[in-house]
């Protein structure tokens, strides 16, 4: 907690909620506190304000740190009591790492980091809060943890109300909750994603009809698998699950084959679309974008212009997604689909780049997505003319 009342942390842990529940060490407790910002490409979140007795910390840039410096980090990992306390950790100052591309310094520790831990805080040896932990770093569980000095004025947009966020307000309306909704997919990669918000051992009831093959999945907040169904060419497909964790589930319907159309999805409570403000997006040579995989397992689609014979190098980096790239057009076969999952490096090596020569002139579909859909979060896609680059992916003739 900052000064003001507010809580900062990060923004997969609220991902998709407009609030949440906070409790403190001391049992203090409160319900339905405010999302009031967040910002996934960085990973960064700001709740409140909360009326607390409790003294509010300040953030302080220890950038000048030296190498195996003494490191506490705080959070609550592996954790499932109503009221738990934090765990604390110790390592040293590994090295530093950077994100160029915004500006961001990591401190990696070797303290023990784990699942439940995200939106900790790292502690220097003096007691002063350096950073917000996000990410564990390779097998060995390196922690990487967002620099406060670098954190510090995005924080303070977020509070000011002004969209900090390069991928602009993604929030959610719950009115718009309702049991029966007619869709129009156009692609294959034209994914519609609805929400459910119902107690734990509700019993969920999903069918989409419509000439289209058309397939339904359904996850819950963690990303587990509950549904599955692609059973028929055309026509109907039903299922259902019972929600056994608290939180959202997200239900998701696409096409199964290329026949596009109009498809309706009725349920047996409401369901809330998430509108995907990627999908669609025109991109041009020489353009640098953000997007967002906004659940688990969802795919984004980009509308690309390229010319015949023209060599162009496609990026797509993040610290939160394991980047998945790939690129089609109309009417391509399987084989001259190209895609890449690990070429682009990046700070975990998961970043992804293709060197794309077309065969055609037209506009192409970039695909991205995280590559085991595990994961949610920013990323950012880079085009550029690359004349005369060589180890362009060969595409075969049609």
């Amino acid at each position: 907690m900052i000064e003001g009342g507010y809580l900062v942390t990060n923004a997969h842990v609220v991902h998709g909620s407009n609030s949440v529940r906070v409790v403190f060490p001391n049992g203090l407790e409160f319900l339905d506190v405010p999302v009031k910002g967040s910002d996934d490409l960085m990973d960064l979140a700001v709740l409140g304000p909360i009326d607390a007795d409790i003294e509010p910390l300040a953030f302080k840039d220890r950038e000048d740190l030296d190498i195996g410096s003494e490191l506490l980090l705080i959070g609550y990992p592996a954790e499932s009591e109503e009221f738990p306390q934090p765990t604390i950790t110790r390592g040293i100052l590994s090295r530093f790492r950077e994100w160029d591309a915004i500006d961001m310094t990591y401190f990696q520790t070797d303290a023990a980091l784990t699942g439940g831990q995200s939106g900790g805080a790292l502690v220097s040896d003096l007691g002063e809060i350096i950073g917000i932990s996000g990410f564990s770093f390779s097998n060995a569980g390196f922690g990487l943890v967002a620099s406060a000095g670098d954190l510090s004025a995005h924080v303070q947009s977020l509070i000011r109300g002004a969209d900090a966020s390069v991928l602009g307000s993604r929030s959610i309306d719950p009115s718009r909750g309702t049991k029966l909704h007619r869709i129009e997919i156009d692609n294959l990669w034209a994914e519609r994603i609805f929400l459910i918000e119902e107690p734990v051992g509700s019993a969920i009831e999903l069918t989409v009809d419509g000439v289209a093959d058309a397939y339904l999945t359904a996850v819950d907040p963690f990303g587990n698998a509950l549904m599955f169904e692609d059973l028929e060419l055309t026509g109907e497909e039903s299922g259902g699950f019972t929600t056994e964790v608290l939180g959202r589930h997200y239900v998701a319907v696409g096409l199964a084959s290329g026949i596009e159309g109009e498809l309706t999805l009725t349920g047996n409570v409401n369901l809330i679309p998430l509108p995907d403000l990627d999908d669609g997006t025109v991109i041009s040579v020489g353009d640098s974008i953000a997007g967002n995989v906004d659940t688990f397992g969802e795919l984004d689609y980009f509308l690309l212009d390229l010319e015949e014979g023209k060599t162009v190098e496609i990026r797509m980096e993040s610290m939160n997604v394991d980047a998945f790239m790939s690129v089609d057009f109309p009417e391509a076969r399987v084989d001259q689909e190209i895609y890449d999952d690990d070429s682009g490096g990046g700070i975990f090596g998961t970043d992804a780049t293709l060197l794309y020569k077309p065969i055609w002139t037209g506009t192409h579909f970039l695909v991205v997505d995280d590559s085991l859909g595990e994961n949610t979060g920013g990323y950012l896609i880079h085009v550029a003319d690359a004349p005369g680059a060589t180890g362009a992916v060969e595409i075969p003739p049609s």
